[in-house]
């Protein structure tokens, strides 16, 4: 018996400082789970969590997946085994794109200092979600560094 697709809605957590060059850069996707079930201090200080839908289950574990190379230095396809797999990430929404469909302040997002989450409305004291918004489509939202195109 076949299986009916599912096409949940996922909270993702996008990487909103560079001090980490080689392992995660402005808007990489560092997190996807479950929404609903609020964030830390520190999650809302680093990281802007947005909702998204419209992947099937399975694809968004790709979406914190590493850039991984199969290619040789000289440009030569290399066979699975010898695949070069980088600390950085391969899928990432950029914040001049996010800004496109949702108003955000972008020098609040870069502050490290500032709790600052435009897609939700945090409880001060426990750092709950308060408000549900409608989940963002991702067609077209999330950039794939290798294949240099939105998917």
């Amino acid at each position: 018996m076949f299986e009916p697709r599912s096409y949940p809605v996922a909270e993702i957590a996008i990487g909103l400082d560079n001090r980490a060059q080689e392992f995660t850069q402005e808007g990489d996707i560092v997190a996807i789970r479950a929404p609903g079930i609020g964030i830390g201090l520190a999650e809302a200080k680093l990281w802007l969590w947005i909702l998204i839908d419209g992947f099937e289950l399975y694809k968004y574990d790709e979406l914190i997946n590493p850039v991984i190379e199969p290619f040789d230095a000289t440009g030569a396809y290399d066979p699975p085994a010898s695949y070069t797999k980088f600390d950085r990430r391969r899928y990432c929404v950029p914040l001049a794109r996010l800004n496109q469909v949702l108003t955000i302040d972008l020098n609040r997002a870069r502050d490290t200092a500032d709790e600052y989450q435009p897609f939700y409305s945090l409880d001060q004291d426990n750092h709950l979600w308060l408000t549900a918004r409608t989940p963002l489509a991702a067609e077209g939202l999330i950039f794939d560094k290798v294949l240099g195109d939105y998917i």
